[in-house]
């Protein structure tokens, strides 16, 4: 229920992600007193097409893009290797290649304080 007050993009990721638990859930014993459910046997193909959604998104490049183009993107409590880490990512993404603009982008969303 609290999904249809996300923006549609959170809520695809949101389901993503509980469809990857879903899949997951079967690996862990249940507990006590809990009634075992007839569902169809997960297959290596199920959970292999889920992983890709999940972590292999289709629009990686573009979410990648939104990520270092919009103003939520910034270092905040993050450790410089972190940060470095998945701007990296980011990049590697995006495939931008102009250092004049990747050092704009890094230094935008970088704690000059340190």
């Amino acid at each position: 229920m609290f999904q249809a007050l996300l923006p549609s993009g959170l809520q695809q990721r949101t389901s993503q992600r509980l469809h990857i638990f879903e899949l997951l859930l079967p690996l862990h014993p249940p507990g006590p007193g809990a009634v075992p459910q007839q569902k169809r046997k997960q297959t290596w193909r199920d959970f292999e097409q889920q992983f890709w959604l999940h972590f292999f998104p289709v629009n990686a490049e573009a979410d990648a893009i939104n990520a270092l183009e919009g103003t939520s993107y910034y270092q905040g409590g993050w450790m410089v290797d972190d940060y470095l880490d998945n701007f990296q990512a980011l990049v590697s993404d995006t495939g931008y290649t102009n250092p004049q603009v990747l050092v704009v982008k890094f230094r935008r969303g970088f704690r000059l304080g340190i």
